[in-house]
């Protein structure tokens, strides 16, 4: 029988009670006793041939039949049944003609041991009948049995094999033959074993041969991805130096053209640098807005009028406030519309002081007023830096302090510290004039434009340094190798690169530092030689790179005799023109980084 004969996919309840209940104690333990089912089937009784007799072993048998596939299979296929002997026997018969007489032939037996013998024949056409009575009821219910309406005498042709069929118990020959049968049976299980642990090895040996290629196949994917990796490192270098190698010779033929332009058509670097300013439309494009919207906030100005005109109706409404006041002091008898207008006055007093949010305490304003023109008005000629200096002390100490208010004293203070500091500058840069006269002439409080920083270092008195602050990052941006640096590799390895520089030309300074934004992997000051590299938002969170330039540049007027900034932030230039001497542009400090100096005095 196959495989597939033994695995009848279900059966009816009445069929699984008949097969449960037809084989005897015997059968049902010689069945059993070897199978992993059997503990389950005779839970709670020993496990022997009077105990398969008992009907609750009998029950769990007819259910273990019905709901698990593994014990039907093992079960219906199992040599100790009555109906094994019906199946080796139709085996014999002819399956042409079996399919036209299994019906005569099931009720000429007159039991169900047929019908399972077909269920378990190899030939799908006797199998399918049989699996399909398995499912039915009338065939395995005692009153309803089918085969119990046939003549008791079958046919006299038939007796011979009706007699042939009942006689399913072995007889002992019968049972020698199965034991040779079972021995030669182990002998092929025993054969076919060896040929399956052959076939185990070899195809453990397949599984290895296997396993080497695939080792071998992954170590040259990982050798190839490798050798690709390498191949793009290799390109990514080449393509690197092609960079370099242009710029260089980009840097070259602009180089050799300004010489040949200062050779041949006497254009010196500063005469290029203004043609390059006067060729830029920045400053006509500033102008043409400027004008514009002036224009338009003087109809502004012209519709709703201005501060000062909402001023000077102020002050009418006051005084006129004041003479009804005095009116009605001296007055015997008053006009009853006086409080009646006296009241629009108050009203409309009101409204306007409401507009302008200090315009309550005119003269204090006034006040303030004339002292920040007091400020403004003081110079060097005038001794300006007396009057200043009495004018603070009176503002701390004197009857000044309880006439103005916080933010006025405030912005006084803030006009006094300016104007202080525009008149040291103004004051070291008459002292730079008279030492070093050969120093073109550069306008009072007006911080001259460095754009030849050799010819600016020539120029200085003898033994003066001038202390340098640089924008790093302003000057970062602005230089293309920089830029393209910190794009193509990292800002961090553009840093560098900038106080590398700096860091070979600060003997020509007193002092040099480069100020960044943000916070570095540094500390908020770090000394490398000469160099001073600071990260300004290490020293406050707050803090960005302008506003400890300021600060810096402003605090060292008492130490430093003259103070460069590198930058090209126009606003930060304007912050800081109070406190430095000179300003360079990015471009201009790096070719000075990049020649050096050209004078031997300052080499020494």
């Amino acid at each position: 029988m196959s495989e597939e004969a033994t695995h009848i996919p279900d059966i009816s309840e009445a069929a699984a009670d008949w097969l449960a209940q037809t084989p005897s104690d015997q059968e049902v333990y010689d069945m059993l006793r070897e199978t992993v089912f059997a503990e389950d089937i005779f839970s709670g009784q020993k496990m022997t041939v009077a105990s398969a007799g008992r009907k609750i072993v009998r029950r769990r048998l007819k259910t273990a039949l019905r709901r698990s596939p593994e014990v039907r299979a093992l079960f219906l296929a199992a040599d100790e049944t009555p109906w094994a002997a019906w199946a080796r026997c139709i085996a014999m018969f002819d399956e042409d003609w079996l399919k036209t007489h299994w019906r005569q032939l099931i009720r000429a037996v007159g039991n169900g041991n047929l019908i399972v013998a077909l269920a378990l024949d190899d030939r799908p056409s006797l199998r399918q009948r049989g699996k399909r009575l398995l499912l039915r009821t009338e065939f395995w219910d005692p009153s309803r049995q089918p085969w119990q309406n046939s003549p008791a005498t079958p046919p006299p042709d038939w007796q011979t094999l009706t007699a042939l069929l009942h006689c399913h118990k072995p007889s002992r020959d019968t049972t020698d033959r199965h034991d040779d049968t079972k021995d030669k049976l182990q002998r092929q299980a025993g054969a076919l074993q060896k040929e399956v642990e052959k076939l185990h090895r070899a195809l453990n040996k397949q599984k290895e041969k296997n396993d080497t290629l695939q080792d071998r196949h992954t170590k040259a994917l990982t050798a190839h991805a490798d050798e690709k990796q390498q191949l793009r490192q290799q390109l990514r270098r080449f393509q690197q130096q092609n960079e370099h190698l242009r710029s260089d010779v980009q840097e070259q033929v602009e180089a050799r053209m300004n010489e040949f332009r200062r050779a041949v058509l006497g254009v010196t670097p500063a005469v290029q640098r203004m043609q390059e300013a006067l060729r830029s439309r920045e400053t006509d494009s500033l102008m043409e807005r400027a004008r514009i919207t002036l224009d338009a906030h003087r109809k502004l100005n012209e519709k709703y009028g201005t501060v000062t005109d909402l001023e000077d109706e102020i002050r009418s409404l006051q005084a006129t406030l004041d003479d009804i006041t005095e009116c009605l002091a001296q007055s015997v008898k008053v006009l009853p519309e006086i409080y009646d207008v006296r009241a629009d006055i108050l009203e409309r007093l009101g409204e306007l002081q409401g507009l302008v949010p200090q315009s309550r305490d005119l003269p204090k304003r006034e006040l303030a007023r004339r002292i920040h023109r007091m400020i403004d008005e003081a110079s060097l000629e005038n001794q300006g830096t007396d009057t200043l200096q009495a004018l603070g002390k009176d503002m701390d100490e004197g009857p000044l302090s309880s006439l103005l208010t916080d933010k006025e004293k405030t912005d006084i203070g803030d006009a006094l510290q300016e104007k202080e500091a525009k008149l040291r500058a103004l004051k070291k840069a008459a002292l730079l004039a008279t030492s070093a006269p050969e120093k073109p002439h550069h306008a009072p409080n007006i911080p001259m434009a460095i754009w030849d920083v050799n010819q600016a270092l020539e120029q200085l008195p003898s033994g003066s340094k001038p202390w340098l602050f640089v924008d790093g990052y302003n000057v970062v941006k602005r230089i293309p190798e920089l830029n393209k640096l910190s794009q193509q590799v990292s800002l961090a390895q553009a840093r560098q690169a900038l106080c590398e520089l700096c860091q070979a030309q600060t003997r020509h300074f007193e002092r040099m530092e480069i100020v960044f934004d943000g916070k570095g992997a540094l500390s908020n000051r770090e000394a490398l030689g000469d160099l001073t590299i600071v990260f300004s938002a290490e020293l406050a969170e707050s803090q960005n790179a302008d506003n400890y330039i300021v600060q810096r540049t402003k605090g060292i007027q008492s130490e430093a005799d003259i103070v460069w900034l590198v930058t090209a932030d126009r606003g930060l230039q304007q912050r800081a023109s109070l406190y430095a001497d000179g300003f360079m542009s990015p471009a201009d400090f790096y070719l000075f980084l990049k020649q050096g100096p050209n004078h031997d005095h300052l080499r020494h």
